[in-house]
This record gives C-alpha cells, sequence and structure tokens, in this order.
C-alpha cells in the first residue's frame, strides 16, 4: 500500500491484509477439491449408468435387453459387458464383425429373434464365448465356417430352427463344446462324422426332428453304443418319420439290422408321350419313393436342371414344380416342346423318366368342289354367253365353282361380283358357252357378311347427305323465323325504332329522335341497307334488322347488342 490511512497504525494494516490473502487461498483450495469430487462421480456415472442403452437394463456386466423390439444391436453397450441378453426381438445378423467390441463376453443370448441367416463373420472376435444361445429362430442352414472363433465354447443351442441339413465338419472348432440341443427341427439324417470333432460331449438332443431311420442312421447306433457305460451322456433320441413300419419308434431303441435302405423308383407317371395344341397346359406327374426319402429334380428340354419345389417363367410360359414333384406347364409353346427328364436319387441309387411333349400347331386345307352342268342348246344359233352364277362359300377357306351353260331366253340371275371370262365350247357339234371362274378376294368373306357391307355402303352416302340438307334446312328456317320475331316484336311498338341482333335475340328501343333509350347515340344507316320482308324492316350489311316507322323518315342504325 503507498498510502497509510490517517489515525490508523501501520501493524493492523498489516495483519489485516495477511488474513485476506489466507482466505483467498483457502477459497482456491476448496474449489479445487470440489471439482474433482464432481469430475470423479462424471466418471463414474459415464462408466456405470450413462453408457447403458435406453433399451436396456445394465447391472454391472451384465446388460439385459429382452423384450425391446430390437432390429439391431444397441449402441452404448459397455464393452466390459459379460452377459448379452438380446432375447425376443427381431434382430437379425447380417453383418460381419457385430459383436467385436465385446471380446470379454462370456453368454450371448439370441433366442427368439428373426435370424434366417448367420453371417460367416457374425461372431468374430469372441475367443472367449461359452453359452451361444440361438433358440426359436429361423434358421435353415449354416455356413461352414460360421463357428470358427468360438474356440472356447461350451453350450450350443439351436434348436425350434428350420435347419434342414448340416455339412461334415460343421462343428470342427468347437471343441470344447458339451451340450448341443437340435431339437424340433426339420433334420432327417446327419452325417457320420458330424460328431467326431466333440469329444467333451455330455448332451445331445435329436427329438422333434423327422427322422428317417435307414442305414444312414446306423452311425447313431454305433456311437450309442460306443459310450461307455459309466459315461453322463445324456441322448434325446429322434422318433421315425419313415419308413411307415417304423413311424413313432425312437431310433435308440432300433438295432443296426433294422436300419435298411431302398434304392428310388419313380411311381404316378402318365403317358410318357403327349401330344398338345398350343398355349395348353401340360401337367407332367413324377413322385418317388425309397429310403431315404429321395431328391427330384427335372431336367428340361433345354438342359437346364432345376430342384424341387421351383416356380419360373420363360416369355408367357409359366413352369411349376410342386412339392410332391409334379410339373406343370401353362401356355405351352413349340419352343417349349421336347424331352423332360424327371429324375429321383438317395444314397444308395437313382430312377428316371422321360417324357416327350410334341406341341401341335393348327394347320388349314383348302377344298375346291367343281360342279358341271349338261348343255342346253340355244334358240339361237348364235351362242349367247351369259352370266355365272357363283353360290357364297360355305367357310373362309373354301372356294366353290360352277361351270353353267344356260340358254338365251333365261333371265340372268344377280349374284355378287365376280371376274369371269366367257369361254366357247363345242359338245358333239353344237356350241356351248363354259365359263372359267379366276379366284375372286371376295370369295373368302361369307355372305351374310358381305350382303351387310353392301348395305352399309349404300345406306351411309344418303344417310349423310340426308344429314348435312337437315342441317342446312334447319338453319334457314331459324334464320326465317328470327326474322319473323324481330319485324312482330317492332310493329307492336308505338314509336321508335326496334333494332334487333340476330345473334343474341336480344331487343333495344331506339327513341324517334335517333337516340336509343339508354342515351347511346345510333349511327346512320348505310346507303346498302336492304329491304326484307316488311317494307318497315331493312337490314344492314353487318346483320343488323332496324325498324322504320312509318311516320319517321330519318334512316339510321343502332349498334350490336
Amino acid at each position: 500500500m503507498g498510502r497509510r490511512e490517517a489515525g490508523q497504525p501501520s501493524c493492523m494494516l498489516w495483519a489485516h491484509t495477511t488474513t485476506l490473502h489466507r482466505n483467498f487461498e483457502w477459497d482456491l483450495t476448496m474449489l479445487a477439491w470440489i471439482y474433482l469430487v464432481v469430475a470423479a462421480g462424471g466418471v463414474v456415472l459415464a462408466g456405470g449408468t450413462l453408457a447403458c442403452p435406453l433399451e436396456c437394463q445394465c447391472n454391472g456386466p451384465t446388460v439385459a435387453c429382452s423384450n425391446a423390439s430390437l432390429t439391431t444391436i444397441p449402441s452404448g453397450i459397455p464393452a466390459t459387458v459379460t452377459t448379452l441378453d438380446l432375447s425376443y426381438s427381431r434382430i437379425t445378423l447380417n453383418t460381419s464383425g457385430i459383436f467385436s467390441n465385446f471380446t470379454g463376453l462370456i453368454e450371448l443370448k439370441l433366442g427368439w429373434n428373426s435370424i434366417s441367416t448367420i453371417d460367416s463373420g457374425s461372431f468374430q472376435g469372441l475367443t472367449n464365448l461359452r453359452s451361444l444361445l440361438l433358440q426359436g429362430n429361423m434358421l435353415q442352414t449354416l455356413s461352414q465356417d460360421v463357428f470358427v472363433d468360438l474356440r472356447s465354447l461350451k453350450v450350443l443351442d439351436l434348436s425350434q430352427n428350420d435347419i434342414k441339413d448340416a455339412t461334415s465338419g460343421q462343428f470342427a472348432q468347437l471343441s470344447e463344446l458339451t451340450s448341443l440341443n437340435l431339437t424340433g427341427n426339420r433334420l432327417q439324417t446327419l452325417p457320420a462324422d458330424i460328431l467326431q470333432p466333440l469329444p467333451n460331449l455330455t448332451f445331445l438332443s435329436l427329438s422333434g426332428n423327422p427322422w428317417s431311420c435307414d442305414c444312414n442312421s446306423q452311425w447313431v447306433i454305433t456311437w450309442i453304443n460306443q459310450q461307455d457305460a459309466n459315461s453322463s451322456l445324456q441322448f434325446d433320441s429322434p422318433s421315425c418319420d419313415e419308413p411307415a413300419g417304423l413311424q413313432g419308434t425312437l431310433l435308440s431303441s432300433l438295432e443296426s439290422h433294422n436300419l435298411t435302405c431302398i434304392p428310388p423308383t419313380i411311381y404316378n407317371t402318365s403317358d410318357l408321350h403327349i401330344n398338345t395344341s398350343m398355349y395348353s397346359t401340360v401337367n407332367l406327374p413324377c413322385q418317388a419313393r425309397g429310403l431315404p426319402l429321395p431328391t427330384i429334380y427335372w431336367r428340361l428340354s433345354d438342359g437346364r436342371t432345376v430342384p424341387v419345389p421351383h416356380t419360373w417363367t420363360d416369355g408367357d410360359t409359366r413352369f411349376n414344380i410342386g412339392r410332391d414333384g409334379s410339373l406343370r406347364i401353362v401356355n405351352i409353346t413349340t419352343n417349349i416342346g421336347g424331352h423332360f427328364v424327371c429324375g429321383a436319387n438317395n444314397s444308395v441309387g437313382s430312377d428316371q423318366v422321360t417324357y416327350r411333349v410334341n406341341v401341335i400347331v393348327p394347320t388349314t386345307t383348302t377344298a375346291v368342289t367343281t360342279t358341271s352342268m349338261p348343255t342346253v342348246r340355244p334358240t339361237n344359233s348364235t351362242p349367247v354367253p351369259q352370266n355365272t352364277t357363283q353360290e357364297p362359300p360355305t367357310t373362309p377357306k373354301q372356294t366353290t365353282q360352277k361351270v353353267l351353260t344356260t340358254p338365251a331366253a333365261v333371265t340372268p340371275t344377280q349374284s355378287p361380283p365376280s371376274t369371269t371370262k366367257p369361254v366357247l365350247k363345242t359338245t358333239t357339234g353344237i356350241p356351248t358357252t363354259s365359263t372359267t371362274t379366276k379366284s375372286n378376294p371376295l370369295a373368302n368373306i361369307p355372305w351374310d357378311q358381305f350382303r351387310r357391307d353392301q348395305l352399309g355402303a349404300g345406306l351411309g352416302i344418303p344417310l349423310i347427305l340426308l344429314a348435312i340438307g337437315g342441317g342446312v334446312a334447319a338453319w334457314y328456317f331459324m334464320k326465317k323465323k328470327r326474322r319473323k320475331d324481330a319485324a312482330r316484336k317492332a310493329e307492336a311498338q308505338d314509336g321508335g325504332y326496334i333494332v334487333a341482333n340476330p345473334m343474341a335475340l336480344q331487343m333495344d328501343k331506339v327513341e324517334p329522335n335517333g337516340n336509343t333509350a339508354n342515351g347511346n347515340n345510333v349511327p346512320e344507316i348505310p346507303v346498302d341497307a336492304t329491304v326484307i320482308e316488311n317494307p318497315s324492316i331493312i337490314e344492314t350489311p353487318n346483320g343488323t334488322l332496324v325498324f322504320i316507322p312509318e311516320e319517321n323518315k330519318s334512316y339510321r342504325e343502332s349498334k350490336l347488342i
């Protein structure tokens, strides 16, 4: 301080300044601690509650997002999650590496979603995963390397899907697997080596599948018998769906000699040579029996092979192969016809039948009939050629011609136009007349249609002329009537001019002084005005009718109204 207050000792000023400085340092320290506490709380919240998606519930490393109608994996899931429940939603696994950020994940629940296919890299990076639940989805097939990164997996649940087959080595990477659930799928058999990479398996369920108890299932019986009696293996056996004699029998209760195979046989075939017309429908049945159930296919006339079932179109032709193996062709054409081969095969044999389909194109034939009449001696020595009477054809494609000789006294019959040339012939010294008929383009027209065309052509021109004449007459009489009406109204007035506009049919009164009723001036009537019908009515060149009273000789013309 450069200046000391009056009456105040210097020591007191120094003590007061020191106290203020210490209080200021204390306040800064408190603010720093408060900031650190708030920041620490924010970090805790960011790692816990704030990192949990709104659709989920987070409890430490467990994140539950079930029954949330999710279509994708929600964002904001902590990377340290170990248990993730995404069941009962609409999630699909069409993206590779979708769980790659959750390398510490141990249990993944994806049951009862809309998963129909799994991308080969969907489980990429989940090397620590031990439990994968995929039950209740719509899986039909599994790619060969879908489980390649799941080296620690112990529990795999694929129950209640639509899986129809599995390939050898499907579970080759799952050497730690202890539980495999395939209940409620559409499996009929499994490859014999599919369980070889699973030495630690203690639970296997194949129940609820339409199993085919044939020779391809003998390995299952052998695998069950090879298990140690003290083993803790739990096996849920499927029931036989085929053959009919073993239907409903548990596979595990059968012996190897009960499981046989039968090569396929195609039956219920119709005639193998089929003649059909254009644009018709052809049905080619093809059913096969055998054990295991044969697979049916069709090889078309163009060499293509299509499976069963299948539907497609080729131009206007539609093909449909039903589940029973029958082929239906709608709107067949000539380029579709040919050989169609139906084949059936299974693990022990094959069979096939060949249909030959011939598409017939309709053809038309032309028949010519010539009728000759006996010659008649003419009354005169000079032969008289007569017109040929030509009868109308019965069909558009048939032409009937006649050669006819008639006496000169006979009146020729009126006939449709024809192009004929008379030719003079002589028989036993008696001259006769014959006609040679050329092809007539009108002969292909049915007789009733020919007469209707003639009648229409004959009446068309008079009707057109009649319509034109009627229109002209109507116009003339209408104009005459308007003029008479104008004259009649003009005569009814006491004085002044009456001006009529023929187009508007309106009247305007003109006073004798040459002005209209509304005060407008009326121009003078031209010299070339013409008097019509009534001496008091004149018509100007522009079509205005003017009434001129006897007592007023000032000719004037009004404006058009």
